[in-house]
C-alpha cells in the first residue's frame, strides 16, 4: 500500500516521510535547492534548512512551534503537516531575511 501523506507546499520540489509516528519526520529539496528537515513529536515541530550539501537538522535558525496534544508524535492530517509546515517555513524565511549579512 502506497503512503498518501504528503506536504502540499508550492516551495518544496522533492518530500520524503522518513519516520511516520514519534517523530513524523521528513527530508526533502526546496524549489531554490536548500535542503529542509521537518520534524513533529511530542506536540512539538521544528523545521530546519540548509544550503546545498549542508545539513538542515543540525540549522542553528531552526524554528519550531507548539502543536496539539504533547503526547502526540503525528498530526492528524495532511492539512494540519501543511499548515504547520508553512507557518515555520514563513517565519524562518524571515528569520532569513531579516538577519544582518555576515563579514
Amino acid at each position: 500500500m502506497a503512503d498518501l501523506s504528503k506536504i502540499d507546499h508550492p516551495l518544496i520540489a522533492t518530500q520524503q516521510q522518513t519516520c511516520w509516528v514519534c517523530p513524523d519526520q521528513w527530508e526533502g529539496t526546496l524549489t531554490n535547492g536548500s535542503l529542509f528537515y521537518y520534524r513533529y513529536r511530542s506536540g512539538w515541530a521544528s523545521l530546519g534548512i540548509a544550503a546545498p550539501g549542508g545539513e538542515p537538522a543540525a540549522d542553528p535558525g531552526e524554528v519550531g512551534v507548539a502543536w496539539g496534544d504533547p503526547l502526540q508524535g503525528a498530526f492528524d492530517s495532511d492539512n494540519d503537516r501543511t499548515r504547520v509546515f508553512t507557518l515555520l517555513l514563513r517565519r524562518r524565511l524571515n528569520a532569513e531575511v531579516a538577519r544582518p549579512p555576515q563579514r
